[in-house]
């Protein structure tokens, strides 16, 4: 009885945050991916929506006379300072902050990650760049590479559960997908976190600890992943630091594998646009983020649904990741595709995150043409 209170409770909670904050809701486009009904993580062995992450970066999800809605993110998040402030650069990297809208100068000639193959767009339209609400905001093309848009993409900060795009990856270029992983841990004793929701002494198969990390932003899964991976969390910190710097990006520096507030854990939005252009080369990745729900086949069978609620509300769009800590505020890696082009957005520290990289994706298709092909 006092599961189901505390449940309706949370739930309440999560509707007079959406209704209050968010100004309304957003109806989503004709044909969108149907999320799941109730957007709850398994914590515990019972449904709980947990506090950071849920309420910071997703909203209630609800399905009512056959219409999605969902409703956007909180009030304003200050800034760490002290201990917790993070620094304007990676130390040892230069930056070019850019100015708002307009390209900036990237720190190398050669992009990172997959070389590009395609010619990059050119624009073509007069219309003057959107002004987004965050904090730092950049569009690349997927195919060339070329930075679309930019405003202070090039400074490092906080990503919050961004990092487990990087955690993803690498695992599995790490390891077997249908392997098994035993958890250590107890998603129940975290409290703070967003979580899958494993128990100490369950087995998942790497698969779904997958899923888990990706779908509900299960910090849980990404300690198990990468124990799994690396044998420790120390190794695997090490593993994500070195891949980044494999792919010559230079603005980032990882703490953990989870995205909680660490002094010096940062990425800056051209980073993380060029790290998910990587990682969605990868069928099981690409596939992954653009999943709706997941039901496990381990120790217990339970559904987990898809916290990004972009993935929902934009045509075209079909991953990749969302975040929220205080430190870090709202953020979004978002990915859409349009007439077969994709763009990757990513959007930090902003109340608005999805409304800003709708904007910005809108933008970009509009003014901008791509080669043509053949």
């Amino acid at each position: 009885m006092k599961t189901l209170l505390a449940g309706a409770a949370l739930a309440a909670v999560l509707v007079w945050v959406g209704g209050a904050v968010g100004g309304g809701t957003t109806v989503p486009y004709p044909g969108a991916p149907q999320p799941p009904s109730r957007y709850e993580v398994q914590r515990a062995g019972f449904g709980t929506v947990d506090s950071r992450e849920a309420i910071g970066a997703v909203v209630d999800v609800q399905q009512t006379g056959g219409t999605t809605q969902g409703a956007a993110v909180p009030a304003a998040v200050e800034p760490a300072t002290g201990a917790d402030a993070m620094p304007a650069e990676v130390e040892g990297t230069s930056v070019d902050e850019g100015q708002p809208g307009q390209p900036a100068a990237t720190v190398d000639t050669v992009v990172p990650g997959p070389a590009p193959w395609a010619s990059a767009p050119v624009r073509t339209g007069a219309a003057p760049p959107p002004v987004p609400a965050g904090r730092a905001a950049i569009a690349v093309d997927e195919a060339s590479g070329t930075v679309l848009y930019d405003q202070y993409g090039h400074v490092p900060l906080p990503p919050a559960s961004l990092t487990k795009i990087l955690t993803a990856i690498v695992a599995l270029e790490n390891a077997d997908i249908d392997s098994w992983a035993q958890s250590d841990i107890e998603s129940a004793e975290m409290a703070g976190s967003s979580v899958m929701g494993v128990h100490r002494g369950e087995w998942f198969t790497v698969r779904d600890l997958l899923y888990g990390l990706m779908l509900p932003s299960g910090n849980d899964a990404a300690i198990v992943l990468g124990r799994k991976v690396a044998g420790s969390d120390a190794a695997f910190v090490d593993m994500m630091n070195q891949f980044v710097a494999n792919l010559g990006l230079k603005e980032s520096s990882y703490r953990n594998p989870h995205g909680l507030t660490a002094s010096g854990h940062v990425s800056s939005a051209y980073d993380l646009a060029m790290l998910s252009r990587y990682a969605m080369q990868n069928p099981r990745f690409a596939e992954i983020v653009r999943t709706p729900t997941w039901t496990t086949s381990g120790s217990r069978a339970f559904t987990m649904g898809n916290v990004n609620s972009f993935l929902y509300t934009y045509p075209g769009a079909d991953g990749i990741k969302t975040g929220f800590t205080w430190a870090a505020g709202p953020t979004l890696v978002a990915s859409a595709v349009r007439d077969g082009k994709r763009v990757y957005v990513v959007v930090l520290n902003s109340q608005q995150k999805d409304l800003d990289a709708q904007a910005i994706l809108d933008w970009v298709f509009a003014n901008y043409t791509w080669p043509s092909e053949g």
